[in-house]
């Protein structure tokens, strides 16, 4: 195997190996330092203290020098460790992602920070991940060679706010959190406010008095930390968009940070079009990959269109990933099954009515805030209400070579795609009244258990494993 290229580390990979010493050794050291300067004495903590520095950036030093990188055509052959020697050879189409970041301090040492993901290794982090110089930065990310010319696709600031405010849970504070904790705080305050003053009034008065600064110094707090998530969320993925070119796809996104994720569409597990509870308010669509081997788990997935209706994402993810078109033979719910999707927050909206009789009968003077919580609960019945409409009429699954479901997930739907090859996983289950009405619940896991699934109830039993046994010839 002939080696083209031979990459080092930038020497900032030293500090990167120190940082687990810095709170507990180094910072100690520089302040025992200080010290032994002002008092003009040198004691053995100091002595014992700097030894152990020395060794330590010593060893980091010597790590760094052993690391070592080497591409060819075909493998790509990482040397790392010092003691405990590691050797690495990486066929280039085993490779399912390769991952940049450039933070503000990179910009200083002219670096990028690289992470090489296989659908192997562990989970919670990159398989490999290295400071380069930004010129070696650019030798590793042409590992995907393509001849064709690449296609971009920008997205604006105004649909990363979208996606922002609509797929994270910052906005979703703002919006329904702080105002339900403020207002149910305020009530809750009133009626103890009223009990005490019926029979203790000094202090009621207290309560009365020092109640409302508690209460909006928790919603600030709440509006602030929510308002810097949403904020944070908007500045990771500015500036987004899509270069594609053959079979290699870039996805560019940050601000401060810069982060391009690259990789190659044979290592997509599986594709998804995702509309959360806002987004439908809006009615805009994410779509999301499914890579394996990328994020901090095995199988996170990749943003890929932040926020567009839903002709438009669907027209992109025909352009984008045409092999994943689905076929046409879709099992859906009997009518006769239909009525099952509504049986659950039929059930939930009784309970939540002999509870607000009951609670308002026997504790008259928090009616307040018993009818708050009422109408709260109430709210979200409605937009479960509106989910189970949602499964009733687009609930379905294709199963062929290109694997299609349609349902919701906790507060969302989701249509996914996969290749029939990339299932790790068909878990049907069947209650009792499915053995009467011959029906089932299928729940398919993309490769493995941290991956991608997705879960179709109230369908045909004998249509879906009818299906199942054709399609994986069992």
């Amino acid at each position: 195997m002939a080696v083209k290229l031979k990459i080092t580390a930038h020497p900032i990979m030293i500090f990167y190996y120190l940082k687990p010493f810095w709170f507990v050794l180094i910072i100690p050291l520089i302040k025992a330092i200080v010290s032994a300067v002002i008092k003009a004495e040198v004691n053995n903590v100091l002595l014992n203290e700097l030894f152990i520095s020395v060794v330590l950036i010593t060893y980091s030093v010597i790590k760094w020098k052993k690391l070592k990188i080497n591409i060819s055509s075909d493998f790509i052959e990482i040397y790392l460790g010092v003691v405990r020697r590691r050797y690495a050879n990486i066929p280039i189409n085993k490779i399912s992602t390769i991952e940049t970041t450039k933070s503000p301090l990179d910009y200083i040492f002219g670096t990028q920070k690289v992470k090489i993901n296989t659908e192997a290794g562990k989970q919670g982090s990159a398989d490999f991940w290295f400071k380069l110089n930004v010129g070696d930065v650019k030798k590793v990310t042409e590992l995907y060679p393509e001849k064709v010319t690449p296609k971009t696709i920008k997205f604006s600031a105004v649909r990363v706010a979208v996606m922002a405010a609509t797929s994270s849970s910052a906005f979703t504070g703002i919006v329904l959190v702080v105002p339900i904790i403020n207002q149910a705080v305020r009530l809750l305050g009133t009626a103890v406010t009223d009990l005490l003053l019926d029979r203790i009034n000094k202090i009621g008065q207290l309560f009365s008095k020092f109640m409302p600064p508690v209460v909006n110094t928790v919603t600030v707090v709440f509006l602030i930390s929510y308002f810097i998530a949403f904020l944070i969320s908007f500045f990771k993925s500015v500036n987004f968009k899509v270069v594609f070119a053959g079979k290699k796809t870039g996805v560019f996104s940050g601000l401060l940070v810069l982060r391009k994720v690259l990789f190659n569409t044979k290592s997509v597990n599986s594709v998804c079009i995702e509309q959360t509870p806002l987004m439908r308010f809006f009615a805009r669509y994410l779509l999301r990959v499914g890579i394996g081997g990328y994020g901090n788990r095995k199988g996170d997935r990749a943003v890929v269109v932040p926020s567009a209706k839903r002709d438009e994402v669907h027209e992109l993810f025909s352009v984008l990933f045409p092999k994943f078109e689905p076929a046409d033979n879709k099992i859906k719910p009997h009518k006769n099954t239909r009525w099952r999707f509504y049986y659950l927050p039929t059930l939930f909206l009784a309970v939540s009515v002999i509870l607000y009789l009951v609670l308002s009968y026997s504790f008259p003077v928090f009616k307040g805030l018993i009818s708050f919580g009422f109408i709260v609960t109430a709210c979200v019945l409605a937009y479960y209400y509106s989910l189970a409409e949602y499964n009733t009429k687009h609930s379905c699954i294709s199963v062929a070579p290109v694997i299609y479901a349609n349902y919701t997930r906790w507060s969302a739907t989701r249509e996914m795609f996969c290749e029939h090859n990339r299932i790790g996983i068909i878990h049907i289950t069947r209650w009792p009244v499915d053995k009467r009405k011959n029906t089932c619940n299928v729940r398919l896991t993309v490769r493995s258990e941290a991956a991608e699934s997705i879960t179709v109830k109230h369908i045909s039993y004998n249509e879906l494993t009818d299906e199942i046994k054709s399609l994986y010839q069992i």
